[in-house]
């Protein structure tokens, strides 16, 4: 494989993380919804891939998309983030 495919899969493992990173700063409830939506969406995109004519979904991408969301969790974490819920506070 060339450059671009790894390009490409760098692209997915770091939009994922970012995408995972910025849903800590939401309240639990959507936090967790967001989590899950991409976990699915991760999921889901490589398998509506089998029906594009010339593409294919791959249980690797699958894993990749897990793996950035894995990474956005861990810097999360690293941040203090989740913390407490943040969706009854009000501004100052």
């Amino acid at each position: 494989p060339g450059l671009r495919f790894y390009a490409a899969k760098a692209l997915h493992l770091g939009v994922y993380s970012v995408l995972t990173l910025l849903a800590a700063w939401l309240p639990d409830r959507s936090r967790w919804g967001a989590w899950l939506g991409l976990l699915a969406h991760a999921a889901l995109t490589e398998w509506l891939q089998t029906f594009v004519p010339g593409r294919g979904g791959s249980a690797s991408d699958v894993l990749i998309n897990c793996c950035g969301i894995a990474l956005g969790l861990a810097a999360a974490l690293g941040l203090g983030l989740p913390g407490k819920d943040r969706s009854c506070q009000r501004a100052a």
